[in-house]
């Protein structure tokens, strides 16, 4: 029987929100966020963090944000995410950089990173639940962070892309739209 901390349990708990994730289960009613303002929070709140791992931690907010409506402890969820498992695959002495910008219809952040990068074999399959790419096996985690961040972006009627060169570095997107954007619930 498991004690209380029990990895399995942990394991259960994360892709049953991920599976809540899945079915549109957002609390984005009338609730705004300053995107820039809960960046440049999470920059802070990671200087301590990245230090720790030997990592040069870096803000570039092109332009003033709007605020967009949104469940702010979720995307808090997404972007915590992306900086753990930046600053996880990192070399030492390199650099993260969160980038944020804007488009007419999109508010842009992109978490950029000097790590090990990601294997185009492993690329097509980097969001799907439990999966961990080439080079992941050595480092903590169940391979369900990039499915949750998946979940979440979608369920605000985002995107999360990635693009990542092998050895070099890996930069995820995650792209919302200004202006809410109702989805039918899953069935």
């Amino acid at each position: 029987m498991c004690k209380i901390n029990c990895p399995l349990r942990a394991v259960i708990k994360k892709r049953q929100a991920v599976i809540r994730m899945d079915t549109n289960m957002t609390d984005r009613s009338g609730k705004t966020i300053p995107v820039r303002m809960n960046t440049a929070g999470l920059f802070d709140a990671y200087q301590v963090k990245a230090k720790q791992a030997g990592v040069n931690l870096e803000l570039e907010n092109e332009e003033e944000l709007p605020i967009i409506e949104a469940d702010a402890n979720r995307l808090r969820r997404v972007f915590t995410n992306l900086l753990d498992n930046a600053l996880k695959f990192s070399k030492n002495d390199g650099t993260v950089t969160i980038l944020t910008d804007q488009t007419e219809k999109d508010i842009v952040v992109k978490v950029k990173d000097e790590g090990i990068g990601i294997d185009p074999q492993d690329l097509p399959f980097i969001f799907e639940s439990f999966n961990r790419g080439k080079g992941a096996e050595k480092k903590k985690g169940f391979g369900l962070g990039l499915a949750t961040v998946k979940a979440i972006v979608e369920a605000h009627g985002g995107q999360v892309l990635v693009k990542s060169e092998l050895g070099k570095e890996s930069i995820f997107k995650v792209i919302l739209p200004k202006e809410r954007v109702e989805h039918e619930p899953l069935e």
